[in-house]
């Protein structure tokens, strides 16, 4: 493992760790570094939400691509990676190392709390637009310009 995936995984640890378990604060997800928030908070911005596994090539090849993009755009866009196999723990860390996936990674399937059907084809990414509403879903891998013009940012 890298030092910084490392540090960032060890951080978010202790941030679960010493969080309030107090139901009224239960929040939408939470991320593989152990930051947790809720999908509201990004309102406001596009949210794009990418399905992806490890033995999907197509995954595996677009993932420098969003990994550019989410740094590109972080002022306007949030990008959340979900791990199609559901892998937990070690499994999961070592999947995400093994891809490369730089941008937040969502422990827990959202599919239902935002109201899709979880994809049947990888890569499948669903992009929101800021009033938070389900635009489009994208089929097969993403560039940094079918992400824009999903977005409605390019013609």
């Amino acid at each position: 493992m890298t030092t910084r995936f490392l540090l960032v995984l060890i951080l978010g640890q202790l941030v679960v760790g010493c969080s309030n378990d107090n139901p009224a604060a239960k929040t939408d997800y939470t991320q593989l570094s152990g930051v947790s928030g809720d999908f509201s908070d990004h309102r406001g911005k596009w949210m794009v939400i990418n399905y992806w596994a490890t033995w999907c090539k197509p995954c595996i090849e677009e993932i420098p691509e969003l990994n550019n993009f989410a740094e590109k755009h972080k002022d306007t866009v949030k990008l959340f990676a979900v791990d199609f196999d559901n892998a937990r723990g070690d499994k999961l860390v070592a999947s995400a190392e093994k891809m490369g996936i730089e941008f937040p990674i969502l422990i827990d399937d959202p599919h239902s709390l935002l109201g899709f059907e979880k994809p049947y084809a990888l890569p499948t990414t669903f992009v929101f637009n800021p009033q938070g509403k389900l635009q489009k879903t994208l089929l097969g891998p993403q560039t940094e310009e079918s992400l824009l013009k999903a977005l409605a940012m390019k013609d």
